[in-house]
């Protein structure tokens, strides 16, 4: 990476993974020249851990991934930003949030020194980030998602990545060789991961432990509005930005947009198609002016039920089991009903 910056004059993005156990003056010299710094999990508990890679000591992840934390942290106070980095103005403040659930604060007591003739070249930029594999060990989603908010919370990471494990190699403590790839828990995994990043939810309201697992049929943000079918429907006209945010079918441009349009007059369901809201998910928990888009059962097997058939197709491709169709021609051969 030296000769990279320094000799070749790359001047691109650079993203070092460091492993676990290297020298802190080592990482540190890395977060100089690359744009990220990473140090992968691997697995999402200790126990995990444990069970698979027993030469990899949680806190040789975790204790260098705190002293990443804490020089970027340093380094962005010292050019006069903050020391956090920002997810939004919508979502909810990090800021002071201590490491929690199976992260230990011990062994995270010193600080990471700064030499104050290299703060011309900012430390690891781009932040840093880790990466899980989900299904090779019996974690539940929550106990997942747990761990990817302590990582937030506690380490201010930019990204949590998930790996869906691929079954290759036949042993005692591994799923079997024909055990699927579970790329629809990847999947919605990613999208509980980017409402904990940006809409402010938190693990315990995604999952719970009577329900610790996402419904492969629909995604998280739905099933959560459907388990809370109480706080709906929200009116579009009055609602607070924080509400609308956790509308399934409304993101942040989304709410922006709605906020802006209101300063001059009520909005109508035809005023959100030309934002672009996705009302075939939204319609099921809003109101325009008192009124639902069409008059349909306001009951939570009903909504669930045709937003599940929303997501059918992207669900049958994610388990590979898109249906292989092709376009009728004219000079394709068939026979005719008569047999002809």
């Amino acid at each position: 990476v030296k000769r990279l910056r320094e000799e070749v004059n790359f001047n691109g993005y650079i993203h070092v993974k460091a492993i676990p156990g290297a020298s802190e003056e080592l990482i540190y010299s890395a977060g100089l020249l690359a744009d990220r710094i990473s140090i992968n999990m691997e697995l999402p508990t200790e126990e995990s851990l444990k069970t698979l890679a027993p030469n990899k000591p949680i806190n040789n992840i975790l204790r260098p991934m705190n002293s990443i934390s804490k020089t970027i942290a340093n380094h962005r106070v010292a050019i006069g930003k903050n020391a956090r980095f920002e997810r939004g103005s919508l979502s909810k403040s990090l800021v002071g949030v201590r490491p929690s659930g199976f992260i230990s604060d011990k062994g995270f007591n010193y600080p990471a020194e700064i030499n104050d003739e290299k703060l011309k070249r900012p430390f690891a930029p781009a932040g840093q980030s880790t990466q899980m594999i989900i299904g090779a060990t019996s974690e539940r989603d929550l106990d997942i998602i747990r761990t990817t908010q302590n990582l937030y919370r506690g380490f201010d990471l930019k990204r949590v990545f998930y790996s869906a494990y691929i079954p290759l190699n036949q042993d005692e403590t591994l799923p079997d060789l024909d055990t699927p790839v579970p790329l629809l828990r990847e999947h919605r995994l990613y999208q509980a991961d980017w409402l904990l990043r940006y809409y402010g939810f938190d693990a315990e309201e995604l999952l719970t432990e009577d329900n610790p697992y996402f419904d492969d049929r629909i995604d998280p943000k739905c099933e959560w509005a459907i388990r809370h079918i109480g706080d709906f429907p929200v009116e579009i006209n009055t609602a607070s930005p924080d509400v609308l945010l956790r509308v399934p079918g409304i993101g942040i441009t989304g709410v922006k947009k709605i906020i802006s349009a209101r300063r001059y007059g009520n909005i109508n369901f035809e005023m959100l198609k030309k934002m672009r809201i996705t009302l075939k998910r939204a319609q099921y928990f809003i109101t325009c002016n008192g009124k639902m888009l069409y008059r349909i059962p306001f009951e939570q097997s009903f909504i669930r039920n045709r937003i599940a058939d929303l997501e059918h197709t992207e669900i049958m491709e994610l388990r590979g089991e898109t249906l292989q169709c092709t376009q009728m021609n004219l000079f394709s051969d068939f026979k005719l009903a008569s047999g002809n």
